[in-house]
């Protein structure tokens, strides 16, 4: 196998996300690689108006990636400290080019993503990010 030095992890705390990143974790361990964990915030009205909320809409980019960063810590960082060295990435944009621009950014030798189950009319239509990315890497 050869030597991976760099995983993306791109999170949206799901428990796809936590799959993921747990296999990512247990990668990183044994192969002592750097985790990068990353976060995309989308501008809901208009790029991705399926997922609209009210949170997105009472709330600035300072704000939320304040919020989308301690919840990171929480939920993912804090597993990984002393085992791997992790860097965590917050951007905006539009998920599935978002996350090959951050790959090709950090040069990274492994996406690791889980995916989770939209409503199958939904998934028809638009299907998953991991598809997305699987057509364009």
């Amino acid at each position: 196998m050869e030597k991976i030095w760099k995983l993306l992890v791109p999170v949206d705390f799901c428990p796809g996300c936590t799959n993921a990143f747990n296999l990512a974790l247990s990668l990183a361990k044994k192969q002592k690689s750097k985790i990068y964990l990353s976060h995309i915030i989308s501008d809901p009205q208009v790029i991705d108006p399926l997922y609209a909320s009210d949170i997105h809409e009472k709330m600035n980019f300072e704000e939320i990636n304040g919020k989308i960063e301690k919840e990171m810590e929480e939920v993912y960082s804090k597993k990984a400290k002393g085992i791997s060295e992790i860097d965590t990435l917050i951007t905006k944009g539009y998920a599935s080019s978002e996350i090959v621009e951050l790959a090709k950014k950090v040069e990274a030798d492994l996406i690791v993503m889980g995916t989770h189950a939209r409503k199958i009319l939904k998934h028809a239509f638009i299907g998953s990010i991991a598809e997305l990315l699987s057509i364009r890497v």
